[in-house]
């Protein structure tokens, strides 16, 4: 009987095991984007890198919300950039082969899609202003898709000047 037992559990923590590997991430992209953005970052106007010369999508310039890039490390099978503000805004833009895990959306500021080449983006957002991020989200959603227009910049960049100041 202590045979049948002990293979039953055993064999239950194997089936834990396989079905359950690749379940339980070290971080969420919330946690991710907390992470940074309790990070000390200073704005650094000299980081902005004109969308046309940069060649990366992996670092999108987002200079026409005045936001530049701070850091840039791996997040699960992707990257993600983490962007500050001169006002206190923080924003974080995930980009991977595989679906990102968004919060809730009672959560607020954070959107995803997906782009024909089958890669998975998102953005989250803290205490920005609400019209920016909406203007933030559909630059990114067009630059990803490789079809940036110089309207879709200029939006953004009103966006910006009529936008309150951070809160985060």
């Amino acid at each position: 009987m202590k045979w049948v037992v002990g293979g039953a559990v055993a064999a239950s923590l194997l089936v834990a095991i396989v079905f359950g590997a690749g379940q339980f991430r070290s971080d969420s992209p919330l946690d991710v984007h907390a992470s940074l953005s309790a990070q000390a970052f200073s704005y650094d106007q000299s980081a902005f890198v004109p969308a046309a010369s940069s060649g990366s999508t992996d670092v999108p310039d987002l200079g026409g919300a005045n936001l530049a890039p701070a850091v840039l490390r791996d997040f699960d099978d992707g990257t993600v950039a983490h962007y500050v503000g001169r006002n206190g805004c923080r924003l974080s833009y995930f980009r991977g082969a595989g679906p990102i895990l968004m919060p809730s959306a009672t959560w607020g500021q954070s959107t995803a899609w997906t782009t024909t080449d089958g890669l998975h983006h998102a953005i989250i957002a803290t205490g920005m202003d609400a019209g920016k991020f909406d203007a933030i989200a559909a630059y990114l959603l067009t630059v990803t898709r490789r079809d940036a227009a110089t309207e879709v910049h200029a939006a953004l960049t009103i966006a910006t000047e009529t936008a309150a100041p951070c809160v985060g």
